[in-house]
């Protein structure tokens, strides 16, 4: 599941999905659009949605946003 998928799902702001892990909303706007996180948030996303965003996710069809 795409990152943005997740978050509009889950209800959850930009904003406050970056608090929770402990990043900026700018970093995390930009890993629903053109970035790829690298290893150690991929594994907090994955861990903290509960494996629903996985790191192949990122890296499949960009243009499903």
């Amino acid at each position: 599941m795409k990152l943005i998928k997740y978050l509009n799902q889950a209800n959850m702001s930009l904003a406050k999905f970056a608090e929770e892990l402990d990043y900026s909303a700018e970093t995390v706007r930009k890993w629903t659009t053109t970035h790829i996180p690298g290893r150690t948030a991929m594994l907090r996303i994955y861990y903290y949605t509960e494996g629903k965003v996985q790191p192949n996710d990122f890296y499949l069809d960009r243009k499903e946003h």
